[in-house]
């Protein structure tokens, strides 16, 4: 995770080696400083030239984050759900992510629907809807048989736009 420096921090870089190729999921807000800074930037009302960039790397680090329920050795069997969108200890804070992602992406929606590409402004109503549906759901019973269904019919509409 080094796009903005998450393993540079504290000795990090120590505690868990970059190992290429292979993106492990760690216990708790594995993608913390890289998620604060997109954050800031794409809050931000001044366009740069790597917007739809950044929106598309935060998109997709809330997004890969969503669908890992268990950390690597975790026994699903016997284990509830141990990442951060699915331990009750980070309810709040993981929910706060999962609001602060879509209030960015409908931002951008409403202010580039006549600017931006149409193929572009696709992908991000549907990542919208999305993270909608997944709020209503954990509102409801932070359930991640529910999220990963999602997830399906999530592929399949996207699929489906697609062509």
């Amino acid at each position: 995770m080094l796009y903005y420096g998450d393993l540079s921090i504290q000795g990090e870089d120590k505690k868990r080696p970059l190992k290429p190729g292979i993106d492990e999921i760690n216990k708790g807000f594995d993608f913390h400083n890289c998620y604060n800074y997109l954050y800031v930037k794409l809050s931000s009302k001044d366009k740069y030239p790597l917007r739809e960039y950044d929106m598309f790397t935060m998109c997709d680090l809330v997004l890969s984050r969503l669908r890992v329920a268990y950390l690597p050795g975790s026994n699903k069997n016997t284990e509830s759900p141990n990442t951060f969108f699915y331990r009750k200890a980070f309810y709040a804070r993981s929910t706060k992510v999962l609001q602060q992602t879509k209030n960015i992406i409908d931002n951008y929606l409403f202010d580039e629907k006549n600017n931006a590409d149409e193929s572009v402004i696709k992908y991000y109503k549907i990542i919208s809807k999305f993270l909608k549906k997944v709020l209503d759901d954990i509102e409801k019973n932070n359930s991640y048989l529910k999220i990963e269904k999602r997830f399906d019919k999530f592929n399949n509409e996207f699929k489906e736009k697609r062509e």
